[in-house]
């Protein structure tokens, strides 16, 4: 009987062990640490909104973008998980680049490459 009551007293202070280690952990990693490590940090941040810098050598147009750029640029969005903000129509006033280092040299700054 004694062998009994011993076993007993061993579980119950196991389980409040347990919940007190619980209790703690929990305290620890706050939830929106626990929210970090679920992967759930990415919807719980603030948006952050960047603009992609025009080229030096745009000249502004007031043009609307054609259909099937407006398709390509949606389909871009959706599959990086983007919202678009809005588009500008450039003219450029330099030769285009032929091929795509030179386009990313002549389009984008040191920032975005």
């Amino acid at each position: 009987m004694d062998a009994l009551k011993a076993r007993a007293a061993k579980v119950v202070l196991l389980c409040l062990a347990s919940v007190i280690a619980i209790a703690v952990l929990f305290l620890l990693f706050t939830p929106y640490r626990i929210c970090m490590f679920l992967g759930l940090k990415e919807y719980l941040s603030l948006t952050q909104v960047l603009a992609i810098p025009l080229p030096p050598a745009c000249s502004p147009s007031d043009q609307k973008p054609t259909l099937g750029t407006l398709a390509l640029i949606g389909s871009q969005a959706a599959h990086y998980h983007l919202v678009l903000q809005s588009t500008a129509v450039c003219r450029m006033v330099t030769v285009q680049p032929l091929d795509e280092s030179e386009f990313a040299t002549a389009f984008f700054s040191l920032d975005v490459r």
